[in-house]
């Protein structure tokens, strides 16, 4: 495998698939190879449920009651949402745009959830 060399001489795409790396410029190997990240994020430090404060990014290891998919009523954006637990309590969490999460957890398996945090008005 030559850096130079096109991608399609190595790999099989689809004609998605050429148009997205076409949109980023990527043509070679090496242009896949140092294609890095536009930005990077940081997931914040690790928090148990009861310790969280609106606001502000955290790491949560818990395990995971239930998750489900749905389109919302309103906007018909589709999310998935659903419960996890921890030794101190449980936590609501969603994922926007993103329904296919709720087939990849499994209940009952324990999972690191990054994100902010914020009050809401489930009652589960």
């Amino acid at each position: 495998m030559r850096l130079d060399g096109r991608i399609e001489e190595h790999l099989r795409l689809t004609p998605r698939q050429r148009s997205a790396l076409a949109k980023l410029a990527i043509r070679t190997v090496r242009d896949l190879l140092f294609h890095f990240p536009a930005r990077y994020e940081e997931v914040g430090s690790r928090k148990q449920i009861s310790d969280l404060r609106a606001g502000e990014k955290a790491t949560v290891v818990a395990e995971v009651i239930r998750l489900k998919a749905e389109k919302t009523w309103k906007k018909k954006l589709r999310i998935a949402e659903g419960v996890v637990r921890d030794d101190t309590g449980l936590l609501a969490v969603v994922w926007f745009n993103q329904p296919y999460v709720a087939s990849m957890l499994k209940p009952a398996r324990g999972c690191g959830f990054s994100g902010k945090s914020r009050l809401g008005n489930r009652a589960w």
